[in-house]
């Protein structure tokens, strides 16, 4: 299965796709050199938030289904699994395809987030005008506020707190975090593709739920579980560590759910492929 899987995940790395993640990937960093002169930037984890602010925030679950639950809507609706029968069981086949887009969402977004990690704290620092922003503050912002560059970051958003183990512990577990979430609303996505005939419904419901579930948790008093604030911390208060894992406990909960649907309606779900 292990072969199989990597194959699937190596046949989906066309030189169409991976130049489509790139220009994707490469937005954020345009849109910084276009714009940095109008901000002024206190630290290194400064300029990375403000890479990873703003339109992936917005469009975070939509970007997670287009990289591979696509394609596999396709086969659905040209009843390619049908088709399959003869040479792999659906049960089989399934899991290959669950396997596949749960790696390459992981593998894209933490590959991303650690790559805009690393841009931001060893290499856009060393630019003059990024460099005189972080001397102002040094000079002006921290000595004003009884704080360092150091403090000040440690106590800024959730997740924070682990620069006081080091950049580098910070980056990869924010690069893991933030990969296992977009894994995991692709498997949503995937999951609800079994159950609904409507194939466009299916795809569009984790990000109608990741939007409106938002604002009926703010509207109700919860805005610190904001399932946007889970992954996306970087506009609100720093909260406790435990703060977003229940968004994200909640989201597993929905998988289990789904999965254990389709496995009690498996002659449904046969029919409907």
């Amino acid at each position: 299965m292990a072969y199989l899987i990597t194959k699937e995940v190596t046949n989906k790395l066309t030189w169409k796709f991976l130049c489509a993640v790139g220009i994707f990937a490469s937005l954020p960093l345009i849109y910084f050199f276009i714009v940095h002169r109008s901000y002024e930037f206190s630290t290194s984890y400064d300029i990375f938030t403000f890479l990873l602010s703003g339109i992936l925030e917005l469009t975070f679950p939509i970007l997670v289904t287009l990289i591979y639950l696509g394609s596999f809507s396709l086969e659905i609706d040209d009843r390619f699994l049908f088709y399959t029968r003869s040479r792999i069981s659906i049960k089989n086949y399934l899991t290959l395809k669950f396997s596949a887009n749960f790696f390459l969402c992981f593998s894209i977004f933490f590959l991303f987030t650690f790559t805009m990690f690393l841009l931001s704290f060893y290499v856009l620092p060393h630019y003059e005008y990024i460099q005189a922003g972080f001397a102002n503050a040094e000079t002006n912002f921290f000595p004003l506020n009884n704080l360092t560059a150091e403090s000040y970051t440690l106590s800024q958003h959730t997740f924070t707190q682990l620069f006081a183990y080091g950049p580098l512990a910070y980056g990869l577990f924010y690069s893991t975090w933030m990969g296992i979430n977009a894994a995991l609303y692709a498997s949503i996505g995937f999951l609800l593709l079994l159950v609904l005939n409507n194939r466009f419904l299916a795809l569009a419901l984790p990000y109608i739920f990741y939007l409106v579930g938002s604002f009926m948790l703010g509207a109700i008093g919860l805005r610190i579980f904001r399932f946007h604030y889970s992954i996306f911390p970087f506009g609100f208060v720093q909260q406790s560590f435990w703060v977003p894992f229940v968004p994200f406990a909640f989201l597993v909960f929905m998988c289990v759910l789904l999965f254990l649907y389709i496995k009690k309606n498996a002659e449904r779900l046969d029919n409907l492929l």
